[in-house]
């Protein structure tokens, strides 16, 4: 087989289109929107219980969507549901390895079950690390210039290592991805912090432009946007072999601007832009974006499931049955991507979303000093009780249940199992 067969066409992943199917990118997104989003409540409001709450409540609120979702990789892979050797790597081993890398493992960096999930333990860290300097900064003059300093003690080493100035080459990289991507969260914190000041929002000043300045400026940002937010590599696009791509020579000046650079600065500027423009406001509070932000987790956690399993046994299949690869590719798009977005949409209802609320409640429940129960007849008392407190987290027992119901289910599978014959085959040439 070809090595680019199963790759998107050239006109995608040799163009500014890649930026629509480029994960390292979003990555970075998502991770700047985090150091908006967490502290936001905080800078407004000043409300201590805004860091304690959601330092509290962290842990559980993206163990347990991992936890579930991941489960189902354990169940495709042990029930045999997987061709081509797929995910041999994990029906190996056992349940109580699943268990202990969910709970424990990933969050220092084990991707082993699905690669997506090296972010978790980087989410988990840089949660503290962001309310940390958050609930600091606030009490000292000038607090610009500790997040500037706190970004270049990061920074610094990784710029020197590029430049192959230090006697140990790639130190940076020793301290793992948390430490690497920490000042991508303090870009975010920074946008909160300066969106919240009272008497004067600097943003503001590009906001009442007027809409002959706004249209030039916002075309040369988005502009901006594509071209490095697509950047993929000194000259491979999106994998080696794939053959210079002139747009990204011209753009990053020769391959001399490093891809990290290139996509912290579309990034920044895909936030800025969401802050200060109507017309891109208007588009993200539409409802299909206000849909895929909703699911969005669930879709992150799920998409390996598809994108690394079924679509790519779907592929050999196609192939199998005579089609080339291109049409083969796109029929497995036709037919997986809906079919994707309705799984991590029925798994954000059941997963992703009570699980937040139970973080939420659990949080509530455990503080020396509780809020008054809000939209319930029940006293206080009676509201923060075990017994109402229990049939509160119903869920958390459809959890267990589900847990015990795979163990037992692949176990037997397994016991009874007749080694299917293709995990010995090859890929198809």
């Amino acid at each position: 087989m070809e090595q680019d067969q199963r790759h998107f066409p050239d006109w995608v992943h040799q163009t500014p289109l890649m930026l629509f199917i480029h994960g390292s990118f979003w990555v970075v997104v998502f991770f700047i929107l985090s150091g908006f989003v967490l502290p936001l409540n905080f800078f407004k409001t000043g409300r201590e219980t805004c860091i304690t709450g959601g330092t509290f409540r962290r842990y559980l609120r993206l163990m347990l969507p991992n936890l579930m979702i991941i489960s189902l990789y354990y169940l495709f892979a042990k029930m045999d549901w997987f061709g081509q050797d797929t995910y041999k790597k994990i029906k190996d081993r056992s349940f109580g390895d699943f268990l202990e890398c969910q709970l424990f493992a990933t969050w220092y960096g084990d991707n082993s079950w699905a690669t997506a999930t090296w972010t978790m333990s980087v989410e988990l860290f840089a949660t503290f690390f962001i309310y940390l300097i958050a609930q600091t900064a606030v009490k000292y003059r000038g607090r610009f210039w500790i997040y500037f300093f706190a970004c270049m003690f990061v920074f610094i080493p990784q710029a020197t290592d590029y430049l192959d100035k230090r006697p140990s080459k790639n130190f940076i990289y020793k301290l793992g991805n948390i430490a690497l991507n920490m000042p991508v969260f303090f870009f975010g914190v920074m946008f909160a912090d300066i969106e919240t000041w009272k008497d004067f929002r600097p943003l503001d000043s590009v906001r009442e432009l007027h809409w002959g300045w706004k249209i030039p400026i916002n075309t040369v940002i988005i502009a901006i946007i594509v071209s490095y937010g697509s950047y993929w590599d000194t000259g491979m696009c999106l994998s080696v072999g794939d053959g210079n791509c002139e747009f990204w020579r011209y753009v990053s000046f020769e391959w001399q601007m490093p891809v990290p650079v290139a996509h912290y600065l579309a990034a920044n500027l895909l936030i800025f832009l969401a802050l200060t423009s109507q017309a891109f406001q208007w588009v993200l509070g539409s409802l299909p974006f206000k849909f895929m932000g909703r699911i969005s987790f669930s879709l992150y956690l799920v998409h390996e499931l598809f994108t690394d399993g079924i679509m790519i046994d779907s592929y050999y299949y196609f192939i199998g049955q005579g089609y080339n690869a291109q049409d083969a590719l796109w029929i497995i798009f036709a037919i997986y991507t809906p079919t994707l977005i309705v799984v991590a949409w029925i798994l954000t209802l059941i997963v992703d979303e009570p699980s937040k609320n139970w973080a939420n409640s659990l949080d509530v429940q455990s503080r020396i000093k509780r809020p008054p129960p809000r939209d319930t007849d029940e006293s206080e008392d009676e509201y923060y009780g075990c017994w109402s407190f229990t049939k509160r987290s119903w869920f958390i027992v459809g959890f267990a249940s589900w847990l015990v119901l795979l163990v037992i289910v692949t176990e037997t599978y397994q016991a009874l199992r007749t080694p299917p014959e293709h995990y010995e085959s090859e890929i198809p040439k």
